[in-house]
């Protein structure tokens, strides 16, 4: 599920329901399950194995909403200019020789093509 950095030891179903004073069996009720599957279900959101699906239904259930969200470790512009350099580092070495003003102009035009003209092919392996 990504990073448990924020997440707490237990998960956060159990941290809300037990900051909330609600019983395993009063959760279970609210959703329809036995207190035995809801702690199977904190366990699993502990673990990471949970799906979005039960997670929202159990938030809903103890009166939260589930946010999802994918945060880039950077932009992704750098993202792409990396990517986008390494690909155009690895063309042009199979290329011949440039002096290195020349090379490290080449290799900058190459990125930019790449980023701005083919920036699919940045996420085909080979």
């Amino acid at each position: 599920m990504g990073s448990t950095e924020a997440r707490p030891p237990g998960g956060w179903l159990r941290a809300i329901r037990d900051a909330l004073g609600m019983t395993a069996a009063q959760l279970g009720a609210r959703l329809g399950i036995t207190p035995t599957s809801v702690f199977e279900m904190e366990r699993r959101e502990a673990d990471g194995t949970v799906t979005l699906k039960t997670l929202e239904k159990a938030a809903a259930a103890i009166g939260c909403k589930l946010v999802y969200a994918l945060v880039p470790d950077e932009s992704l512009d750098a993202t792409m200019h990396r990517r986008a350099r390494k690909l155009a580092v690895r063309q042009l070495a199979r290329e011949a020789e440039l002096p290195p003003a020349e090379s490290r102009a080449r290799l900058e035009r190459r990125i930019a093509e790449l980023i701005h003209t083919q920036p699919r092919s940045l996420w085909t392996e080979g």
